[in-house]
Formats: structure tokens, C-alpha cells, sequence
């Protein structure tokens, strides 16, 4: 089944915060560029520079380049903003334009 790797749970939060999920065909690149592009990153800026000496070692590494990645390094395609920073400002407006009623089950807690 394609897209069988996400809960109906993630699918509930999704719809609770007002973000439409679109499923992709299986091996098709072409129609998912976002997450490719994502993938090629990760690729050049991690795992092709860094040498693991163990799998403890590998998620340390990667844990430290995650959160330099999400809430340090600006990106030119949010408008040089951090992924966290942009992440927040859309949460927070979905909170505005929903009277402050977030649902229960929110995936991240607006500050």
C-alpha cells in the first residue's frame, strides 16, 4: 500500500491542523521533489562527510546536524529563516485563524 508507513493517527493530526496529505506513486521522484531534494542534502552535508565508528556515534552525529539544520541554518526558500522559526510563525497563525483552539492531540505546542 502506497503511504502505509503513516498512522491514521498522523493522518488525524494533519487534518486537526488543516494541512491536506498527498501521497505519492511509489518509485517517482519526479513527483516529490521537496523530499528528494531533502534526501540529496542530507547525502552531501552528512552522511558523505562524516565517519561513523559506531551506530551510537552515527545518531549523536546526526542528532547535533538535525538540530543545527532546524533551528540554526537559515533557508533561502523560507525566506531566510530557520525550518523551527518558520514553523512557528505558521503554527501560530493557524491557532490565530482557528480562535486559539488548537485540538488536544497537537503534534507541537505553540509557546
Amino acid at each position: 500500500m502506497v503511504g502505509s508507513e503513516f498512522s491514521e493517527e498522523f493522518s488525524w493530526h494533519l487534518e486537526d491542523l488543516g494541512i491536506s496529505h498527498r501521497k505519492t506513486k511509489i518509485r517517482s521522484p519526479e513527483e516529490n521533489g521537496k523530499v528528494e531534494r531533502s534526501h540529496r542534502t542530507d547525502q552531501e552535508e552528512f552522511y558523505s562527510v562524516n565517519r561513523f565508528v559506531s551506530v551510537r556515534h552515527c545518531i549523536r552525529l546526526l542528532k547535533d546536524w538535525e538540530k543545527e539544520y532546524n533551528e540554526q541554518r537559515p533557508h533561502m526558500a523560507l525566506d531566510g529563516k530557520t525550518p523551527k522559526e518558520y514553523l512557528m510563525e505558521k503554527l501560530k497563525t493557524h491557532a490565530i485563524n482557528r480562535s486559539g483552539n488548537l485540538p488536544i492531540k497537537s503534534v507541537v505546542d505553540v509557546p
